[in-house]
């Protein structure tokens, strides 16, 4: 079965594209997208079966685009932006 292994397919897509595509950078690309769809960082951790989030964060390269929008998101300081009305 020459030319069907994992690695000959990743070879092949990575030249087709022009861009090399690898385990790696799939994993990489899967952390980043499922923390920016809204996914969990433990659960992210279980998912791709690491012991502890030290390995996790090997595969996260967040942007500053990313920290911002979590920051607006999820920041404590938005509880004293909101505007209160008063009852009549």
């Amino acid at each position: 079965m020459l030319g069907t292994s994992w690695a000959h397919r990743l070879r092949v897509y990575s030249k087709r594209l022009g861009h090399s595509v690898t385990p790696y950078s799939l994993r990489h690309s899967f952390a980043l997208l499922y923390l920016r769809n809204g996914g969990n960082v433990f659960t992210l951790q279980r998912t791709m079966g690491h012991a502890d989030l030290n390995m996790t964060k090997r595969y996260l390269a967040l942007t500053q685009g990313d920290l911002k929008r979590e920051h607006d998101t999820a920041s404590p300081v938005n509880l004293f932006n909101k505007k209160r009305v008063k009852n009549i």
